[in-house]
């Protein structure tokens, strides 16, 4: 399964990133969120993760759910208006300012799953 990240600050994911590599996802890194759907255009992935800082960061949440992918968002930040947006914009997941790397694998594995059956 490849896995996009967006993260709107370079470096900032890199525990996350870790996580996922030793779970065996192929991960596809982009910095920001302004190339975003670019990157999402061009590498397919079967799903987004992003580190969304600002409400303006959401702006492609729903294009990647327009292609049908699972989207989880991360906020750091635990700002309420950036979840209600998150949630406006049909995103699949939403992380606060405590993430749980071992929670958060767990549920990128039980989205994988879900969309493996959706596939089939």
């Amino acid at each position: 399964m490849k896995i996009l990240i967006v993260q709107e600050q370079p470096g900032q994911l890199s525990a996350l990133k870790l996580t996922l590599q030793e779970k065996g996802y192929g991960l596809v890194v982009c910095n920001g969120s302004l190339h975003a759907q670019t990157v999402i255009d061009a590498v397919h992935p079967d799903m987004v993760i992003a580190d969304i800082t600002k409400e303006k960061s959401l702006r492609y949440v729903e294009e990647a759910k327009n292609c049908s992918l699972p989207v989880m968002v991360l906020d750091a930040h635990g700002n309420e208006a950036i979840l209600l947006r998150a949630f406006e914009k049909s995103t699949t997941d939403y992380f606060g300012a405590q993430v749980s790397l071992p929670e958060l694998a767990k549920r990128v594995n039980l989205l994988s799953k879900r969309r493996m059956r959706q596939a089939a």
